[in-house]
Protein backbone atom coordinates (compact mmCIF):
# COMPACT_ATOMS: atom_id res chain seq x y z
CA UNK A 1 0.00 0.00 0.00
CA UNK A 2 2.91 2.58 1.23
CA UNK A 3 4.30 1.73 -2.51
CA UNK A 4 1.25 2.45 -4.17
CA UNK A 5 1.01 5.70 -2.43
CA UNK A 6 4.70 6.69 -3.17
CA UNK A 7 4.10 6.02 -6.78
CA UNK A 8 0.90 8.21 -7.02
CA UNK A 9 3.01 10.61 -5.49
CA UNK A 10 5.81 10.53 -7.87
CA UNK A 11 3.65 10.29 -10.65
CA UNK A 12 1.61 13.54 -9.73
CA UNK A 13 4.96 15.21 -9.22
CA UNK A 14 5.81 14.46 -12.40
CA UNK A 15 2.63 15.33 -14.00
CA UNK A 16 2.80 18.81 -11.90
CA UNK A 17 6.28 19.82 -13.39
CA UNK A 18 4.73 18.83 -16.93
CA UNK A 19 2.31 21.01 -16.42
CA UNK A 20 4.56 23.94 -15.50
CA UNK A 21 6.99 23.58 -18.63
CA UNK A 22 4.11 23.84 -21.03
CA UNK A 23 1.63 26.10 -21.29
CA UNK A 24 -1.53 26.88 -24.27
CA UNK A 25 -4.08 29.44 -23.77
CA UNK A 26 -6.84 29.54 -26.05
CA UNK A 27 -8.57 33.70 -25.76
CA UNK A 28 -10.63 35.85 -27.95
CA UNK A 29 -12.64 38.41 -27.62
CA UNK A 30 -16.07 39.46 -29.14
CA UNK A 31 -17.73 43.06 -28.95
CA UNK A 32 -20.27 45.83 -31.01
CA UNK A 33 -21.55 48.85 -30.85
CA UNK A 34 -24.27 51.17 -31.90
CA UNK A 35 -22.97 54.01 -33.61
CA UNK A 36 -25.83 56.89 -32.64
CA UNK A 37 -24.50 60.02 -34.39
CA UNK A 38 -22.55 60.52 -37.33
CA UNK A 39 -22.11 63.55 -39.27
CA UNK A 40 -19.77 61.73 -41.22
CA UNK A 41 -22.23 59.87 -43.03
CA UNK A 42 -25.02 62.11 -43.05
CA UNK A 43 -23.53 65.65 -43.01
CA UNK A 44 -26.17 66.89 -40.63
CA UNK A 45 -26.32 68.56 -36.91
CA UNK A 46 -26.68 66.09 -34.60
CA UNK A 47 -30.25 64.83 -34.66
CA UNK A 48 -30.76 61.41 -33.57
CA UNK A 49 -34.19 60.78 -36.44
CA UNK A 50 -31.46 61.80 -39.26
CA UNK A 51 -28.81 59.28 -38.29
CA UNK A 52 -28.46 56.31 -39.37
CA UNK A 53 -27.73 53.72 -36.81
CA UNK A 54 -25.61 50.87 -37.12
CA UNK A 55 -25.14 48.17 -34.87
CA UNK A 56 -21.01 47.72 -35.76
CA UNK A 57 -18.50 44.66 -35.14
CA UNK A 58 -15.90 46.46 -33.29
CA UNK A 59 -13.94 43.11 -32.80
CA UNK A 60 -14.09 39.56 -33.11
CA UNK A 61 -11.07 37.70 -32.87
CA UNK A 62 -9.95 34.43 -31.57
CA UNK A 63 -6.04 33.21 -30.67
CA UNK A 64 -3.73 30.44 -28.99
CA UNK A 65 -0.56 31.03 -27.23
CA UNK A 66 1.34 29.14 -24.97
CA UNK A 67 5.29 28.48 -24.01
CA UNK A 68 7.43 25.67 -23.32
CA UNK A 69 10.74 25.35 -21.45
CA UNK A 70 13.78 24.58 -22.52
CA UNK A 71 17.32 23.18 -21.14
CA UNK A 72 19.65 25.85 -20.36
CA UNK A 73 17.18 28.49 -19.08
CA UNK A 74 15.52 29.09 -22.30
CA UNK A 75 11.85 29.04 -23.16
CA UNK A 76 9.93 28.63 -26.48
CA UNK A 77 7.16 30.85 -27.10
CA UNK A 78 4.52 30.79 -30.17
CA UNK A 79 1.16 32.92 -31.05
CA UNK A 80 -1.56 32.36 -33.45
CA UNK A 81 -4.70 35.36 -33.65
CA UNK A 82 -7.20 35.18 -36.16
CA UNK A 83 -9.44 38.10 -36.97
CA UNK A 84 -13.24 37.02 -38.00
CA UNK A 85 -15.43 38.11 -41.02
CA UNK A 86 -17.18 40.28 -38.48
CA UNK A 87 -20.51 41.47 -40.68
CA UNK A 88 -20.44 38.14 -42.93
CA UNK A 89 -20.12 34.04 -42.77
CA UNK A 90 -16.50 33.89 -44.62
CA UNK A 91 -14.93 32.64 -41.56
CA UNK A 92 -11.54 33.88 -41.13
CA UNK A 93 -10.92 37.43 -42.15
CA UNK A 94 -7.68 38.15 -42.06
CA UNK A 95 -4.19 36.76 -39.29
CA UNK A 96 -3.21 38.89 -36.74
CA UNK A 97 -0.56 37.45 -35.21
CA UNK A 98 1.34 34.17 -36.34
CA UNK A 99 5.55 34.04 -34.93
CA UNK A 100 7.29 31.80 -33.18
CA UNK A 101 10.13 32.85 -30.82
CA UNK A 102 12.82 32.17 -28.51
CA UNK A 103 13.72 33.75 -24.96
CA UNK A 104 16.44 33.63 -22.67
CA UNK A 105 19.21 35.55 -20.41
CA UNK A 106 19.93 36.96 -24.64
CA UNK A 107 16.77 38.45 -24.72
CA UNK A 108 14.19 37.66 -27.14
CA UNK A 109 13.89 36.44 -30.73
CA UNK A 110 10.84 36.58 -32.41
CA UNK A 111 10.18 35.63 -36.23
CA UNK A 112 6.75 35.79 -38.15
CA UNK A 113 3.81 38.15 -38.39
CA UNK A 114 4.12 40.27 -34.92
CA UNK A 115 3.55 43.90 -33.43
CA UNK A 116 6.11 46.10 -35.17
CA UNK A 117 8.65 47.70 -32.89
CA UNK A 118 7.81 51.59 -33.90
CA UNK A 119 4.06 50.88 -33.37
CA UNK A 120 5.01 49.17 -29.32
CA UNK A 121 7.04 52.43 -29.20
CA UNK A 122 3.66 55.54 -29.96
CA UNK A 123 0.89 53.48 -28.69
CA UNK A 124 1.01 54.32 -24.89
CA UNK A 125 -2.08 56.27 -25.70
CA UNK A 126 -4.12 53.79 -27.42
CA UNK A 127 -7.01 53.78 -24.75
CA UNK A 128 -10.06 54.51 -26.98
CA UNK A 129 -12.15 51.38 -28.65
CA UNK A 130 -10.83 50.08 -32.00
CA UNK A 131 -13.96 51.35 -33.54
CA UNK A 132 -13.57 54.92 -32.95
CA UNK A 133 -12.23 56.90 -36.12
CA UNK A 134 -10.93 59.50 -33.98
CA UNK A 135 -7.97 58.58 -32.15
CA UNK A 136 -7.76 55.28 -33.49
CA UNK A 137 -6.03 52.16 -32.47
CA UNK A 138 -2.69 54.06 -34.24
CA UNK A 139 -2.18 56.96 -36.62
CA UNK A 140 0.43 55.87 -38.86
CA UNK A 141 -0.39 52.02 -40.06
CA UNK A 142 0.69 49.35 -40.48
CA UNK A 143 0.72 48.34 -37.23
CA UNK A 144 1.92 44.80 -37.93
CA UNK A 145 4.03 43.43 -40.51
CA UNK A 146 4.64 39.60 -41.63
CA UNK A 147 8.46 38.32 -42.37
CA UNK A 148 9.60 40.22 -39.66
CA UNK A 149 12.97 39.04 -37.38
CA UNK A 150 12.73 41.02 -34.54
CA UNK A 151 15.63 41.15 -31.41
CA UNK A 152 14.70 42.84 -28.06
CA UNK A 153 17.10 42.87 -25.18
CA UNK A 154 16.86 41.60 -21.57
CA UNK A 155 14.92 44.01 -19.20
CA UNK A 156 17.63 46.09 -17.17
CA UNK A 157 15.66 47.58 -14.11
CA UNK A 158 13.24 48.76 -16.84
CA UNK A 159 15.06 49.68 -19.90
CA UNK A 160 15.33 47.88 -22.82
CA UNK A 161 16.40 47.83 -26.88
CA UNK A 162 14.97 46.25 -29.71
CA UNK A 163 15.38 45.83 -33.79
CA UNK A 164 13.74 44.15 -36.59
CA UNK A 165 13.89 43.67 -40.32
CA UNK A 166 11.45 42.34 -42.96
CA UNK A 167 12.92 39.96 -45.59
CA UNK A 168 10.75 40.04 -48.57
CA UNK A 169 12.21 38.23 -51.34
CA UNK A 170 8.51 37.30 -53.03
CA UNK A 171 6.97 40.83 -52.35
CA UNK A 172 4.18 39.63 -51.00
CA UNK A 173 4.92 42.44 -47.97
CA UNK A 174 6.50 45.13 -49.14
CA UNK A 175 5.58 45.20 -52.67
CA UNK A 176 7.37 47.34 -54.93
CA UNK A 177 11.17 46.60 -52.96
CA UNK A 178 14.08 46.63 -54.93
CA UNK A 179 16.00 45.17 -52.26
CA UNK A 180 16.75 41.26 -52.30
CA UNK A 181 17.69 40.87 -48.62
CA UNK A 182 16.31 43.50 -46.31
CA UNK A 183 12.85 45.38 -47.16
CA UNK A 184 12.34 47.00 -44.36
CA UNK A 185 14.03 47.63 -40.77
CA UNK A 186 13.28 49.51 -38.21
CA UNK A 187 15.20 49.97 -34.32
CA UNK A 188 14.03 51.60 -30.97
CA UNK A 189 14.57 51.69 -27.39
CA UNK A 190 11.97 51.50 -24.28
CA UNK A 191 11.41 51.78 -20.92
CA UNK A 192 9.10 50.92 -18.48
CA UNK A 193 9.22 50.74 -14.32
CA UNK A 194 7.56 52.33 -11.27
CA UNK A 195 4.64 53.08 -13.77
CA UNK A 196 6.90 55.36 -16.14
CA UNK A 197 6.97 54.63 -19.95
CA UNK A 198 9.04 55.91 -22.44
CA UNK A 199 9.60 54.46 -25.90
CA UNK A 200 11.11 56.11 -29.17
CA UNK A 201 11.88 54.20 -32.54
CA UNK A 202 12.68 54.52 -36.10
CA UNK A 203 11.35 52.77 -39.26
CA UNK A 204 12.11 52.50 -42.61
CA UNK A 205 10.71 50.71 -45.88
CA UNK A 206 11.73 50.45 -48.92
CA UNK A 207 8.58 50.72 -51.07
CA UNK A 208 4.83 50.29 -50.51
CA UNK A 209 3.27 48.18 -48.26
CA UNK A 210 0.44 45.69 -49.46
CA UNK A 211 -2.99 45.97 -48.90
CA UNK A 212 -2.35 49.79 -47.50
CA UNK A 213 -4.22 52.15 -50.06
CA UNK A 214 -1.90 55.25 -49.11
CA UNK A 215 1.68 54.07 -49.00
CA UNK A 216 3.49 54.26 -52.08
CA UNK A 217 7.14 54.27 -52.32
CA UNK A 218 9.59 54.68 -49.54
CA UNK A 219 8.53 55.74 -45.95
CA UNK A 220 10.49 56.94 -43.37
CA UNK A 221 9.03 57.18 -39.76
CA UNK A 222 9.63 58.43 -36.45
CA UNK A 223 8.00 58.69 -32.78
CA UNK A 224 7.52 57.87 -29.36
CA UNK A 225 5.35 58.01 -26.46
CA UNK A 226 5.69 58.78 -22.75
CA UNK A 227 3.49 58.66 -19.79
CA UNK A 228 3.02 57.55 -16.37
CA UNK A 229 0.43 55.31 -14.62
CA UNK A 230 -0.75 54.06 -11.69
CA UNK A 231 -4.14 52.68 -9.73
CA UNK A 232 -5.63 55.56 -10.69
CA UNK A 233 -5.16 57.84 -13.71
CA UNK A 234 -3.02 57.32 -17.17
CA UNK A 235 -1.55 60.32 -18.76
CA UNK A 236 0.56 60.66 -21.59
CA UNK A 237 1.93 62.59 -24.87
CA UNK A 238 2.60 60.91 -28.45
CA UNK A 239 4.19 62.33 -31.14
CA UNK A 240 4.55 60.65 -35.02
CA UNK A 241 6.09 61.66 -38.28
CA UNK A 242 6.24 59.92 -41.47
CA UNK A 243 8.18 61.53 -44.47
CA UNK A 244 6.31 63.75 -47.36
CA UNK A 245 3.41 63.32 -45.61
CA UNK A 246 2.45 64.84 -42.09
CA UNK A 247 3.06 64.85 -38.36
CA UNK A 248 0.87 63.91 -35.22
CA UNK A 249 0.62 64.73 -32.33
CA UNK A 250 -1.66 63.85 -29.19
CA UNK A 251 -2.27 64.10 -25.91
CA UNK A 252 -4.47 61.58 -23.80
CA UNK A 253 -5.45 60.44 -20.13
CA UNK A 254 -8.21 58.25 -17.96
CA UNK A 255 -8.92 58.10 -14.66
CA UNK A 256 -10.48 55.33 -12.82
CA UNK A 257 -12.95 55.26 -9.81
CA UNK A 258 -14.18 51.71 -9.07
CA UNK A 259 -15.76 50.10 -11.95
CA UNK A 260 -15.76 53.74 -13.84
CA UNK A 261 -13.33 54.62 -16.01
CA UNK A 262 -13.48 58.04 -17.93
CA UNK A 263 -11.12 59.29 -20.74
CA UNK A 264 -10.35 62.24 -22.44
CA UNK A 265 -7.87 62.86 -25.61
CA UNK A 266 -6.79 65.61 -27.84
CA UNK A 267 -4.51 65.45 -31.24
CA UNK A 268 -3.24 67.50 -33.90
CA UNK A 269 -1.97 66.61 -37.61
CA UNK A 270 0.58 68.84 -39.20
CA UNK A 271 -0.66 67.93 -42.62
CA UNK A 272 1.82 70.38 -44.31
CA UNK A 273 -0.75 73.08 -44.96
CA UNK A 274 -2.62 70.74 -46.90
CA UNK A 275 -4.22 68.55 -44.68
CA UNK A 276 -4.34 69.93 -41.36
CA UNK A 277 -6.64 69.02 -38.42
CA UNK A 278 -7.67 69.07 -34.91
CA UNK A 279 -9.20 66.28 -32.77
CA UNK A 280 -10.76 65.90 -30.10
CA UNK A 281 -12.34 62.79 -28.07
CA UNK A 282 -14.12 61.87 -24.80
CA UNK A 283 -15.37 58.14 -22.95
CA UNK A 284 -16.84 56.57 -20.58
CA UNK A 285 -16.32 53.17 -19.73
CA UNK A 286 -18.08 50.96 -17.09
CA UNK A 287 -17.07 47.52 -15.76
CA UNK A 288 -19.25 44.99 -15.72
CA UNK A 289 -16.44 42.44 -14.40
CA UNK A 290 -12.83 41.88 -15.25
CA UNK A 291 -13.31 40.65 -18.50
CA UNK A 292 -16.73 42.65 -19.74
CA UNK A 293 -17.61 46.30 -20.21
CA UNK A 294 -19.99 48.67 -21.86
CA UNK A 295 -18.86 51.91 -22.86
CA UNK A 296 -20.11 55.45 -24.64
CA UNK A 297 -17.24 57.50 -26.80
CA UNK A 298 -17.54 60.31 -29.02
CA UNK A 299 -15.31 62.36 -30.82
CA UNK A 300 -15.01 65.07 -33.04
CA UNK A 301 -12.70 66.46 -35.46
CA UNK A 302 -12.26 70.13 -37.27
CA UNK A 303 -10.22 70.12 -40.04
CA UNK A 304 -8.31 73.42 -41.18
CA UNK A 305 -8.02 73.41 -44.94
CA UNK A 306 -10.69 75.57 -46.77
CA UNK A 307 -13.85 74.17 -47.53
CA UNK A 308 -13.24 70.82 -45.23
CA UNK A 309 -16.57 70.32 -43.28
CA UNK A 310 -16.21 68.80 -39.41
CA UNK A 311 -17.20 65.13 -38.52
CA UNK A 312 -18.58 63.87 -35.48
CA UNK A 313 -19.82 60.14 -34.22
CA UNK A 314 -21.14 58.92 -30.74
CA UNK A 315 -20.67 55.33 -29.97
CA UNK A 316 -22.03 53.19 -27.42
CA UNK A 317 -21.17 49.43 -27.21
CA UNK A 318 -20.12 46.34 -25.18
CA UNK A 319 -17.24 44.20 -25.19
CA UNK A 320 -16.23 40.66 -23.53
CA UNK A 321 -12.34 39.48 -23.65
CA UNK A 322 -12.47 35.54 -22.79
Amino acid sequence: MKKSLIALSVLAGMVGVAQAENTTTLYGAIGYSVKVADKADNNTPLKLNKTKWDLHPVVARFGIRGTEDLNGGLQAFYRFEFDLDKNNDAGVNSTRYAYLGLKGDFGTLTLGRQKTIFATATDFNDIFQEDSNFFGEYHHTPNRLSKVISYVSPDIYGFKIGASMVMDGGNTVIGSSDKNGIDAWEAGAFYDNNGFFFGGAYQYINGNIRNVADKEGSTERMGGSTGFKNDTFKVGVGYEHESSRDSYYNLAGEYYLGNNTFRAGFGYDDGKGKNDWYEYALGYQYNLSPRTYTWVEGGYRDPRQKGAKDEYEVTVGVRHDF
